[in-house]
């Protein structure tokens, strides 16, 4: 009467079905920690890894996370663009899936293979984030980045639109911030941008966030769980203060708790930006040189 149908699986065979997708999951990410360690043969690693998956379904979502944030570490943003389009729509729709989407995507904009509209999709992808969720630290440091690189594309042709990005990075990046004080990434960057703005201002609105920048990076860093960005924050915040003592000290702990070579390329970004508007004002920054030129060399 019932055709195709078969009885499930019974009960006490549960744990054991539990037990073998919790040893996939861990083969898989063991193999691709391996991959991410890797440049040479890491993106074919991870190409391997993603064909035995087949066709994504969402109780290895874990695993297909963690695939996409291994794509990340090598910088494979096609590779993150594609894999998205492969998710079941139930992971598609989660916050982190997104934002990973368009960090991918506002990346891969700035290579032969990108072009304008995928910046333009990564910002409306972050906007509908914000609307739907409301003000976040990453959101908003994720907006705050594209309206950055947006001001730097600028500033070879138009002061005028260059200015108005370098004001909306800003504001997104102090918004993430005042979001949750306890994450300094926005606010790193919020200072940083103040600093190179360079108006009387600004340079008023960088002295008041910088204490609370510092207080909050300093809390992570007696945790237990302070990584890479906690070290470079420190750094980028010596270099602001043109404490090259402190700056070269934050270095050391920086790149012993660097584990992917573009965190290096984004502080070096960052700090060459700041020593730019230094020479602008005529400031010496000779020894900042060496710091970026440090970071770039294990990029």
């Amino acid at each position: 009467m019932l055709g195709e149908w078969t009885a499930g699986s019974l009960a006490r065979l549960k744990t054991d079905v539990f037990r073998d997708q919790i040893a996939m999951q861990e083969g898989f990410k063991a193999r691709l920690a391996a991959a991410r360690a890797d440049r040479e043969q890491g993106a074919a690693m991870l190409d391997a890894a993603r064909a035995e998956l087949g066709l994504l379904d969402i109780d290895h979502a874990g695993v297909i996370v963690d695939l996409l944030l291994s794509y990340r570490a090598l910088s494979l943003w096609d590779r993150m663009v594609d894999l998205y389009g492969d998710m079941p729509q139930s992971l598609k729709r989660q916050v982190l899936v997104r934002e990973q989407l368009a960090f991918a995507l506002n990346r891969r904009s700035a290579t032969p293979e990108g072009d304008a509209l995928d910046q333009a999709r990564a910002l409306e992808i972050l906007e509908g984030v914000l609307k739907e969720q409301g003000a976040s630290a990453e959101t908003c440091g994720l907006i705050g980045r594209i309206h950055k690189d947006r001001w730097e594309a600028a500033r070879d042709g138009s002061a005028f639109a260059a200015r108005a990005h370098l004001r909306k990075a800003i504001q997104a990046y102090t918004r993430g911030f005042e979001a949750d004080m306890r994450d300094a990434y926005p606010g790193i960057n919020a200072v940083t941008l103040l600093d190179i703005e360079g108006s009387e201002a600004s340079l008023a609105t960088r002295d008041r966030l910088m204490p609370v920048v510092r207080y909050a990076v300093e809390r992570r860093l007696r945790g237990r769980n302070a990584d890479y960005w906690d070290h470079a924050t420190m750094l980028e915040l010596a270099v602001l203060r043109s404490d090259e003592d402190a700056a070269c000290d934050h270095l050391g702990e920086a790149l012993a708790a660097l584990r992917e070579g573009w965190e290096a390329t984004t502080t070096a970004r960052n700090l060459r930006l700041i020593e730019d508007a230094r020479k602008e004002r005529g400031a010496p920054t000779n020894w900042v040189a060496d710091v970026v030129a440090e970071l770039e060399g294990r990029a």
